[in-house]
């Protein structure tokens, strides 16, 4: 499935997971489609057990990168520079493509959209992973008709390699996707049905927060899909609880408009959706404090 010179890559930054690797690579191995494909692992920590998991896949290359310490968009750029694909295909370590996702990424692209993703499923039903995706990817459902999204999330995103490099790539820090979708696609990523993925999500109450709380305040600090006014009452402590509810009624709206049966999920779901918010605001306010000029720029 890997050569060098395929005119299309799958990047896969990687961090210390490699039991969830193996997991990735067997469904990447797995797709449906008879496509020549450069598929490219980046070790973003310097991983022995990552190595092992890649050298046990053969045709799957490893790259290292200049840094042990590379950050998700850092670690995607290093794999970019690694390959001479023209279609540039990216999936995290934490996920599962299912069989089409690599052809529908393919098929929207030469369709002429410019940034393509699609929709992010469970991969494990465990309360805590489920609301995390919740958090994270509601408006990624897997029975969203095709359309424009907001962004392309990291882990499920497909570009061209000029646009990309166009671009400047990814930026480091979270928030990398949204703001190279931002860049590339400011009127919205295409949502292709097709290109599905499921992922992981976290597996303990602490790293549910931690992760969403570094969400907001790459939100707040990039001012991510934000209006003035936005801004305005986002610093303000008595507008955090209006911003949970507000988000939360969101992920409601959304499941009751592509999901309904879950309907039921979300509601037993809330005592985790509720913390998970609140992080999110709490960062998000932070964020916001601390901006500055330069951090609305690359």
């Amino acid at each position: 499935m890997t050569d060098e010179t395929s005119a299309i890559a799958v990047i896969v930054p990687c961090r210390g997971h490699a039991v969830e690797l193996a997991r990735c690579l067997e469904a990447l191995l797995a797709q449906d489609a008879e496509i020549n494909v450069d598929l490219v692992v980046v070790d973003s920590a310097g991983d022995d057990a990552v190595r092992q998991c890649v050298e046990s896949f053969p045709g799957v290359r490893l790259v290292r990168g200049e840094s042990t310490q590379l950050g998700p968009g850092a670690a995607r750029n290093a794999g970019v520079r690694a390959t001479r694909a023209e279609k540039l295909l990216f999936c995290d370590a934490d996920c599962a493509p299912e069989p089409g996702w690599l052809a529908g990424g393919i098929k929207a692209l030469e369709q002429g959209h410019v940034l393509v993703t699609g929709p992010v499923g469970d991969l494990l039903a465990r309360p805590i992973a489920i609301a995390d995706n919740l958090l994270q990817f509601v408006d990624f459902s897997p029975n969203r008709p095709p359309g424009k999204v907001t962004h392309a999330p990291g882990c499920n995103l497909a570009v061209k390699r000029s646009d990309f490099e166009s671009a400047g790539g990814f930026a480091d820090g979270i928030g990398e996707d949204v703001r190279l979708s931002q860049d590339i696609a400011p009127d919205g990523a295409w949502f292709e049905p097709d290109m599905r993925q499921r992922h992981l999500g976290r597996r303990t109450i602490r790293d549910m927060l931690s992760h969403h709380r570094s969400f907001g305040v790459a939100r707040g600090q990039y001012g991510l899909l934000l209006k003035p006014w936005h801004r305005r009452l986002g610093a303000l402590l008595v507008f955090q609880p209006f911003i949970v509810m507000k988000r939360y009624a969101y992920i409601v709206k959304r499941t009751a408009q592509y999901r309904p049966a879950r309907l039921p999920l979300v509601a037993a779901l809330t005592p985790l959706l509720l913390p998970g918010l609140w992080a999110w605001a709490t960062g998000f306010r932070h964020g916001l404090e601390t901006s500055t000029d330069e951090t609305h720029g690359r």
